[in-house]
């Protein structure tokens, strides 16, 4: 009767301080803690564990008198409540590594007078969340470059995982089900505005095994998980009809533009070149479009700096399509009559000199104008007086007639 109300009233609570924590951790260590409620009034021991292991002494607990320590690397904290029950806090560092390794940590408590014992076990695993060792995978066909290239190169085929806590997971890759742990590499974790987080693992493959139609495979698994999400690949066995571009090229005002059209299946690669060596980064490729009878057409714009405008300039669209290359060149004319900037300065210059003209303009306009004015106000002021004075003249006259 007595040990049955033992495992009934003995509450066991065992947290670990860390990445769930209320407790900074310090260093490289993390607080084991145990924490036992509501004890009966019986002589215990604790005892903390590691895979099954005791990592600390046995710790006693006599409920009548004052409690005593075997163990100088835990830390205890005994408190009485009103009922007379006891509760036991037991503390022990444990290394960060082992944590994350995934050791299962165990408190047992133990009472011999009714030979009981109580376990309460605790891990990375039983405090992350089943959501957390969900993850979506991806992968990747080779780049387009190692799929022309003519080398026979490497192919890295790329696998994408999307989830929470990415660090947990491990990455298999295989092919055709054969583990492969060779020429592989794994990039950290980058973590987004959404919560979530991404990671890219990258698999070098022989060319010999994907042109040779071999699926690989990558595989993510949390560490705390038995299921693994997986996703494959392989070259494409569909029959395409090989059919070369059609490329023009063709020349704007700040650009040329290069188009290819005609063309199957959609691969393809265009790059633009300045004097047949030096590679041009100003343009714009846009996606494959594929036409109603089945064919692709691709467009590249390349936008044209004053370097790629002075006399003698050779520009060179290249189109690459599985076995078909294609240079198409464009010469800027030797003549300054053709160049561009000159032009732009020459117009500049005109303008300037026709603005000009037209203020000299505007201002003997106005000169003339005023004058003018001048003029009228002056010749009808003089037309007045002359007129007074005639007036005056022939009153005058008139008045000795009358005197006469």
């Amino acid at each position: 009767m007595a040990s049955t109300a033992f495992t009934f009233i003995l509450l066991f609570l065992l947290t670990l301080v860390f990445t769930i924590g209320t407790t900074a951790v310090k260093g490289d260590s993390a607080v084991l803690k145990c924490d036992i409620k509501q004890l009966p009034s019986h002589d215990l021991s604790i005892t903390l564990q590691a895979n099954g292991v005791g990592i600390s002494d046995n710790r006693y607990v006599d409920g009548h008198n004052a409690p005593g320590s075997r163990s100088s690397s835990t830390k205890d904290g005994i408190t009485m409540g009103a009922d007379g029950r006891v509760a036991v806090t037991s503390q022990l560092p444990v290394p960060r590594t082992e944590w994350q390794a995934g050791t299962v940590f165990t408190c047992e408590v133990s009472d011999k007078s009714l030979n009981t014992s109580v376990k309460k076990n605790i891990s990375v695993c039983s405090v992350t969340p089943e959501s957390s060792q969900i993850a979506e995978v991806y992968v990747q066909a080779p780049p387009l470059q190692q799929l022309l290239d003519k080398d026979k190169g490497p192919m890295t085929i790329t696998c994408l995982l999307v989830g929470h806590h990415l660090n947990d997971f491990s990455i298999v890759w295989k092919v055709d089900d054969g583990k492969s742990g060779q020429n592989t590499h794994k990039e950290q974790p980058r973590s987004h505005s959404n919560g979530t987080q991404t990671m890219q693992s990258f698999f070098n493959m022989t060319a010999e095994d994907w042109h040779g139609y071999k699926q690989v495979s990558c595989e993510g698994k949390h560490r705390c998980s038995n299921k693994g999400y997986k996703a494959h690949i392989s070259k494409s066995r569909a029959s395409v009809t090989l059919s070369e571009p059609s490329v023009l090229l063709l020349q704007g005002s700040n650009e040329l533009v290069c188009l290819a059209f005609g063309f199957t299946p959609e691969a393809i690669d265009i790059t633009w070149f300045r004097d047949g060596t030096s590679g041009l980064r100003d343009y714009n490729t846009s996606e494959p479009h594929r036409g109603a009878d089945g064919t692709f057409s691709i467009r590249s714009h390349l936008r044209l700096s004053l370097s790629d405008s002075l006399p003698g300039v050779v520009l060179t669209c290249k189109v690459t399509h599985a076995n078909f290359t294609k240079l198409l060149n464009l010469s800027i004319p030797d003549t300054l009559e053709h160049c561009d900037f000159l032009d732009h300065i020459m117009h500049a210059e005109v303008n300037q000199d026709t603005g000009v003209e037209a203020l000299h303009m505007a201002f003997s306009f106005l000169s003339l104008f005023l004058i003018s004015v001048i003029y009228g106000v002056f010749a009808t002021f003089f037309k007045e007086s002359t007129s007074g004075r005639d007036d005056t003249k022939h009153i005058k006259t008139y008045y000795w007639l009358l005197l006469e």
